[in-house]
């Protein structure tokens, strides 16, 4: 971690961004995570509810906004001064947070999953400003250290929010506690928007359309007859099919290989997240203001190099139970599987910070929120795929997990050895002191 990176968290044009951002982050997962503890807990059994479909309905729900609205979304922001926009963006968080918090006391599910889909749709719209903002408030020196640290954000934003919500909803007056947390985290929000410099920009401010449809088709063109770009995005968006296949296991992981003790699976969560921020912060001292080739390389194998080592460090034996969490730590193949998902973030953290800096590099200002939003739709698309994969391999092949993340390993080599190379130039030509 280097001093100009943290000096960016001094500094008015990066420092109210980071902070929106991430609060939005937070607040994101506090709610959907709360829903999801109400849906598995709370839920009275008189409702005739199917709670695994209700758990299944409500990540469906969040993530299809992208697929809607992203386009649309993209053009505004590049239509738009963008400061302006966050903070419409931010107001709406308020007042879906508002109506949300009346769904969380009254325990109206219908209402919940429907804000939910809302919460979604006002992530969409921040999604294209949250990485076209950067290159203009921050030097194409710092541009490496600024996108380091809103990964790092993100992570521990997105494992932050997953524990509180566990951490409130097993409060005394849970419901409550909730409702009255989403609505504060978000005003937070909001009113650090208003520090976000203006930002001076290349669009028209004329009225945008309403055509989803065609906006979705415009953005996605960007990218689709740009060889350069399309395999960038390429890259980002495997990231999320790799990090969406691991994370979405490790609950079933744990309980099958590692230990009947559900703390442990907060416990890998949270090594992951702070590989991810190491390796995000490690990227930046690495580089020296240079999108370069090597790091990505040595991510890449570092990617893979886990995801094989994950198969050879599983026990062979059934999950063992433990009746205190300091007792696992005298099993010492259970601190290597530790260990191994620490350099795991690590390594995804080195990964994705050099793409998305020479996405912002490579993109025209006046069409970078498009090509962030057509990003968006890819890496959404991509995120379903990850689900109809480790169905195929994991229910309707039979295989285990273990061989699930060895084969994701073996993917991931055959994936950047197809498109990284098509990089060369462009990482070659990055940004320098």
């Amino acid at each position: 971690m280097n001093f100009q990176t943290l000096q960016l968290l001094s500094k008015r044009r990066f420092l109210p961004y980071f902070c929106t951002q991430a609060l939005g982050a937070f607040n994101d997962n506090v709610y959907k995570n709360s829903l999801l503890l109400i849906i598995a807990f709370m839920l009275p059994q008189s409702t005739g509810y199917d709670v695994n479909l209700l758990v299944n309905l409500a990540a469906v729900l969040f993530i299809l906004p992208f697929f809607i609205f992203s386009g649309h979304a993209g053009v505004l922001a590049d239509n738009f001064e963008k400061s302006t926009l966050v903070r419409k963006i931010k107001m709406l968080e308020v007042a879906i947070m508002l109506l949300a918090a009346l769904a969380i006391v009254s325990v109206n599910i219908e209402a919940m999953l429907v804000l939910l889909f809302l919460m979604g749709a006002q992530s969409t719209y921040f999604g294209p400003i949250k990485y076209s903002i950067l290159p203009i408030h921050l030097k194409e020196n710092e541009l490496l250290a600024g996108n380091a640290l809103v990964e790092m954000g993100t992570f521990v934003a997105i494992l932050s929010g997953t524990l509180i919500a566990g951490l409130f909803m097993s409060m005394k007056h849970a419901l409550m506690v909730v409702a009255i947390a989403v609505v504060v985290f978000a005003v937070k929000g909001l009113v650090c928007a208003y520090f976000i410099p203006s930002t001076p920009f290349v669009g028209t401010q004329k009225p945008v359309k309403f055509h989803l449809m065609a906006h979705n088709k415009s953005v996605v063109s960007l990218i689709v007859r740009n060889k350069e770009l399309s395999s960038i995005v390429v890259l980002i968006s495997w990231f999320w099919f790799f990090g969406a296949s691991y994370l979405t296991q490790i609950p079933n992981f744990v309980q099958l290989h590692l230990v009947q003790t559900p703390a442990m699976v907060s416990v890998l969560l949270a090594v992951f997240t702070l590989g991810v921020a190491l390796g995000s912060m490690l990227c930046s001292a690495l580089s020296k203001g240079m999108v370069k080739l090597s790091v990505v390389w040595l991510a890449a194998c570092g990617l893979s190099f886990s995801s094989l080592a994950f198969y050879g460090l599983t026990p062979e034996v059934a999950a063992a139970e433990y009746s205190q969490l300091s007792d696992i730590w005298q099993n010492q193949q259970i601190v290597w599987v530790l260990l191994n998902m620490f350099v795991l973030g690590a390594a995804g953290g080195l990964y994705i910070v050099p793409l998305y800096t020479l996405l912002q590099l490579k993109s025209a200002e006046n069409n970078r929120s498009q090509v962030i939003a057509a990003t968006n739709i890819f890496n959404a698309l991509f995120m379903v795929m990850s689900a109809i994969v480790a169905i195929i391999w994991l229910t309707i092949l039979s295989f285990s997990i273990p061989a699930f993340y060895g084969l994701l390993g073996i993917l991931n080599i055959l994936v950047v050895l197809f498109f990284l190379p098509r990089l060369k130039q462009s990482i070659t030509d990055g940004v320098r002191e």
